[in-house]
């Protein structure tokens, strides 16, 4: 029942709310509209899979979402893993291994 009574909240905030205070100068609008996404994507499996969908095709977009609404992803988002990090290695072992390569590979 509660779940009901969020997902109303969300859409109302969503769709009613959110273009009535947008008028209004001041950023009142996007803070509407954060928190009425917040609870939709807490409580709608459509919403969720619309979300996953978008952050996949535009993931920097995705990425501040979840920065923003704090979801658990977030974190996971920002984690590389070892392989793709930038190296931090020195000049000569930048060099000795671009010397490397060329020896191993006429």
């Amino acid at each position: 029942m509660l779940r009901i009574v969020y997902l109303g909240t969300g859409w109302v905030m969503v769709l009613v709310i959110t273009p009535m205070v947008g008028v209004l100068p001041g950023p009142g609008g996007i803070f509407i509209f954060a928190g009425g996404l917040a609870l939709l994507l807490k409580n709608s499996n459509w919403v969720k899979r619309l979300y996953t969908r978008y952050s996949r095709r535009f993931p920097r977009h995705g990425r501040l979402i979840d920065r923003v609404l704090r979801r658990p992803s977030a974190p996971r988002g920002r984690a590389r893993p070892a392989e793709l990090k930038p190296s931090v290695r020195g000049f000569k072992a930048r060099a000795r291994s671009f010397v490397d390569f060329f020896s191993r590979h006429p």
